[in-house]
């Protein structure tokens, strides 16, 4: 078994969650999203799985400013994008609320975690 890297002096050692977010982002697909853009769209075909590396997302169903919903706002460590495990369409509209840094998996590459 590979044991995990060192920490700098002073820097703490990485957690198990940090440890497996990494591992994840490595078979992905890394993505930088500016401040507004659009992650995905309620009711587009799901496709990817979105892992958030940093950043903040909001997560709403309905049109954006107008009969709008919000459900959630995501930090690093939270996904979003289920709707690929099957193909089915988006249940809810991704926007970035700050410069996001995520990981985009396609279904192969959620099944072979999995």
């Amino acid at each position: 078994m590979e044991k995990p890297p060192r920490a700098a002096k002073g820097v703490p050692p990485p957690t198990p969650d940090e440890q497996l977010v990494a591992r994840i982002a490595d078979r992905g697909t890394v993505c930088n999203y500016p401040r507004n853009a659009i992650i995905q769209t309620e009711g587009t075909p799901g496709d990817t799985l979105c892992l958030v590396l940093s950043g903040r997302l909001k997560v709403y169903i309905g049109e954006e400013h107008r009969h709008e919903v919000r459900l959630d706002t995501l930090v690093a460590g939270d996904c979003v994008g289920i709707a690929m495990i099957d193909g089915g369409p988006r249940a809810v509209s991704v926007k970035a609320l700050t410069p996001v840094k995520a990981c985009l998996l396609n279904r192969s590459q959620v099944a072979r975690l999995i």
